[in-house]
Parts: C-alpha cells; structure tokens; sequence
C-alpha cells in the first residue's frame, strides 16, 4: 500500500519551473505558480520572476486548463492564450479542488471575513459586467446596474452600454452550449465566454435543430445565409440578354424583358431595344421546319439557331404535318442511307423487336418472348411490367377496340400494336358509338381509378402523359422538343418529329421541370413552353417551381 506524504511538504517540478508539488490531504498534487512568478526550491515558495528566469513556464499550459491556487479556496488559475490567469469563485462561493469547479460555500471554506473594506467603496465585479461592489459596514456586496448598462471599472461608474460589450449574469448562456441560429440554416450558434457566436456546417449541411448537429442537406431545402442574395435585387442574365435575374426568397430567379427589349445591366431596368443590342433570334424557340436538303430530316430551332435533326431510317419529314412518316411509297431516297454494320436500333413498327444493320441494310430481329427492346439501353429485357403489348395480327393505325372486363378506357392501335387508354373521369367507352361518353348508369363506378406514381398515355397531348397521384391522373409534360413513347412508357426525346405538341394550352408564366436536365426547366412564354436554363450552381425544384442554390450537386 503507498504511504501518505506528510501534509503540506512542498517540492520542485522536474519539468515546469512555475509548478510544485504539494502534499494535500494525504496526496501529492501539481500546483501552479501565479502569473509571472516561477518556484524556488531553495525557500520552497513561489517568487515573482523579474528576471525572467521561467520564461517558458507561463506558455505550457493548455487553452481551458484549471489549476489550485495554493492556499486559495476563492479562485483558481485558468489558462487563457497560454497562460494561467487568476480568477476568483462567484461570492458565496468558493474552489472544489478535487471536482475543479466553484461550488456554493456552505461550510464558509473560503473565509474573506479577515478582509476588510472602506465604506462606500465601490469595484468591479468580476462575474458581473453589469453590476458592481459596494463596501457596506466592512464587506462587498453585490450591486447591480441599471437595464442596459454596466460598471466602467476605470471611472467606477455604470455607463449606457451602448456597443454591448456587457451580456448581464441572468442573460449569458451556458458555455459550450449550441442553438439554432434563426437567421441561417447553414449555421448555429455557440456559446462562447457567455456570448453566442455564429459558427457555420461545412457546405452542403444544414443544422438539426432536434439533434444539435450539423447534417448533410440530402434534399438541398437549405440555402445559407453566405450564398443568399440580396431581396429583389436584380441582375444580368449571362445567357439571356432580354432577361435578367431577381432575387426571391433569397435565390435568384430568371426574369424575360417584354418582346423588344433588353436588360441594361447599368441601370438595371428593360430597355426598349432600338439600337439591336440585343441580337434577335433567327427562329422561334422549338419550331420545325423542313430541311431543303434533305428530305429525311428536318430543322429545329434550338437557342435560336436552326438545327439539323434526322428522321429514323426508312422515314421522310411530311412537311405540311410537320411530323416524320414512314416512307412506304420510297418517296425520299437520301444520298447517305447505308446503316453502320451491327448498329441496333428500335423497330417503329414493333415494340417486341428491333432493327440490325446488316450489309447497310436494316433488318427486323425478334425479341425472345415476353420480351420488348429497351431503345435506350438497346437491348432486349423481361416484360415484367407490360411495357410492350403484343399482337399476333397487326392492327390497323388508330383502329380503336374494347378493353374486356374494363369498360373505363379502350384500346387504340399505335405503330401496329394495340395500346390501352383510359376515358377521362366520369365517362366510360361506349364499343357501339367507339367513343368514351357521359357515364350516367356508373359503369366505371367503384373501379379503383389509378395507382399512385402509375404512368399512362395521354389520348390529347402526345408530348406529354398522364400520372397517377393521390388515386387521381394527372397530366404531365415532357421536357421540351420530347414525346411520351407508348412502348417505353417514359419521355424521349423527339428526332424523328414524330409528335406535334399541344404548346397553346399553357398558362403566362406556368413552369414545369424538365425530367432530362435538373439544371433546365419550360417556362410559358408568349402560350409556348419555353426552355430555360437555371444559374451556373443551381437546380430547378419542382416542388417551389423556380431554381435554387444545388448544394449536393443534382445538376452536375
């Protein structure tokens, strides 16, 4: 067993010149010098270092350390900047030296009796900026300052603090403490020396009020107070210079200049252009037109330039349709019409197959059965889901017939396979009159009308589908110069021109996302969906309808 050492023996510390070790309550502890002062061994007491003899010693301390003032329970030494500095217990109060914290002096082991005042004194108070010490009959008692004030120790006055350089006792928070800080959802705030301070996540994160801790931002619902701009200000648009950019709700947003006019970026107005600052386009945005020099493909207006688009093989661009046909009659025979050897593509006519280039041909392949060609994969896949009906007889385009034991939709033919559609709520098909009409006797009644998240065509709109949510179909738009594919059941992109859209039932200023492209969107403009582009680091949100800061990448 290790025996005690004798009660108040001091000696020198091996490696720090301002500590000692002192024999406590039957232990040996490390004790510390005060500030500028070092340990002599000779007289086995702490002397003030005017030499400079420990120089060292006062930077060996760690940020936040506590240690004992030899004989003094009222205080302790913490290390503030490297160095241990005095402080003193809260009155009433006094130094637990084993816990390292002021407890309440219930046994009155910090003993200021002996300590006497002048009457009518007055000093700081070290654990109260906003109050002071008033000698009264010999003691200090706690005095506070007025609301809004605290003690001018040099003039021992209590002044209006005005630059709040003083947080009252009742008011400072609880050090290390974290809150929510109400202005950004990038950050929080700690508590530091009584004071909250802003502290920011790392990018990308948002702060979890619940949890207290910084997470990263999966769904991009928060956008820091750092990157948020300034509300309603505006400026130029680098990709438009008849539109500009306004700050709402802390993102920018795209705004258009009225037909004629452009943004100056000086003034921040639109300007009528009269001197053609701002270049005219040569087409407008998503019109078709015919190729003059190619009777299987057709041009497209895309960011205001004519592009050239190809029909698929075996087809020509019907100009007065606006739309590419298949050439039955070989009334296009374009110079390049040799296929790449081996190259796949879909069969227009059957969604259980496909087309293989063979010597420069095209030739019709079979998928195995209960098998359709995924064009965009260009393979064949299980028809788990039904994507693709097959028919032993070709149908003829367009013929419509009943669906059995359905009597809420009917089936149209499309490329030679018969597709299912669905009458619009309240009607129901009539095989007589091959029509959907008025369901007066609930036909229809009681059958389930939809599953959540489901897909179908949309009979009016081939650029768009229709899509199940809350047991309610709902129509949808594909993305800008795209089609729903009945067989693929999913938008691809039109080249072949095979669908007219319906652009002239959209609302001014109606947004809709674009499902190829997070950056992008289609904005009414003028009744025509209009492509538009978010800012460079931003993506559209379907859910607020505009662009906003992409903290996790979706764009990139």
């Amino acid at each position: 067993m290790r025996s005690k050492c004798l009660e108040g023996t001091v000696k020198s510390h091996a490696e720090d010149c301002s500590r000692y070790w002192q024999c406590l309550n039957g232990e040996t502890l490390i004790q510390s010098c005060p500030t500028q002062s070092y340990f002599d061994p000779a007289w086995e007491v702490c002397v003030i270092d005017v030499s400079g003899r420990c120089v060292a010693a006062a930077a060996q301390c760690a940020e936040g350390q506590i240690e004992v003032i030899p004989g003094n329970n009222c205080g302790y030494f913490r290390c503030v900047n490297g160095s241990l500095e005095e402080t003193k217990c809260q009155l009433g109060s006094y130094f637990n030296a084993s816990l390292k914290l002021c407890e309440i002096d219930e046994n009155r082991i910090c003993n200021t009796e002996n300590e006497s005042c002048t009457e009518g004194f007055v000093q700081a108070d070290p654990m109260n900026c906003a109050g002071y010490l008033r000698c009264v009959d010999g003691s200090l008692v706690e005095e506070q300052c007025t609301i809004g004030s605290y003690f001018n120790a040099d003039f021992k006055i209590c002044e209006i603090d005005e630059k709040g350089n003083c947080i009252p006792m009742e008011r400072k928070c609880r050090e290390g403490s974290i809150e929510e800080d109400p202005e950004d959802c990038g950050g929080y705030l700690r508590c530091v020396d009584g004071r909250l301070v802003e502290e920011k996540c790392a990018k990308g994160s948002s702060f979890n009020a619940e949890l207290k801790i910084c997470q990263i931002d999966e769904n991009g619902i928060c956008i820091p107070k750092s990157e948020r701009c300034t509300e309603g200000s505006l400026k130029e648009d680098p990709e438009d210079c008849a539109g500009y950019l306004k700050c709402v709700d802390g993102i920018l947003v795209k705004g258009k200049c009225a037909k004629g006019s452009f943004f100056n970026a000086d003034l921040k107005i639109c300007e009528t252009d009269e001197n053609g600052i701002c270049d005219p386009k040569q087409c407008s945005e998503g019109s078709i037109q015919a190729d003059p020099k190619d009777c299987s493909g057709y041009l497209m207006c895309v960011d205001g330039n004519l592009i050239e688009k190809k029909c698929a093989k075996g087809s020509f661009f019907n100009a007065y349709l606006k739309i590419c046909e298949i050439d039955e009659n070989g009334n296009c025979d374009p110079n390049n019409d040799k296929c790449t050897e081996g190259s796949l593509e879909a069969d227009p006519k059957d969604c259980s197959g496909y087309l293989i280039c063979v010597d420069g041909n095209l030739i019709e392949e079979k998928c195995a059965k209960g098998s359709f060609f995924n064009a965009a994969l260009k393979i064949c896949e299980m028809d788990e889901n039904g994507v693709c009906i097959r028919s032993l007889e070709r149908c003829f385009e367009n013929e419509l017939g009943e669906i059995p034991e359905n009597r809420c939709g009917y089936l149209r033919c499309t490329y030679g396979n018969l597709i299912q559609f669905d009458c619009s709520n309240g009607r129901y098909y009539n095989s007589s009159l091959e029509a959907c009409v008025i369901d007066e006797n609930g036909l229809c009644a009681g059958l389930k009308e939809c599953d959540n998240s489901e897909t179908r065509i949309d009979p009016d709109d081939c650029a768009g589908y229709l899509q199940c949510i809350d047991g309610k179909m709902v129509k949808r738009l594909c993305s800008y110069g795209s089609y729903f594919h009945t067989a693929l059941h999913s938008c691809v992109v039109d080249d072949e021109g095979v669908c007219v859209p319906l652009w002239d039932h959209c609302k001014e200023g109606e947004r809709e996302a674009d499902p190829e492209d997070f950056a992008s969107y289609l904005e009414c403009i003028d009744g025509d969906f209009m492509p538009q582009r978010c800012e460079s680091g931003s993506y559209f949100n379907a859910d607020i309808k505009s662009c906003i800061v992409d903290v996790l990448g979706r764009a990139a």
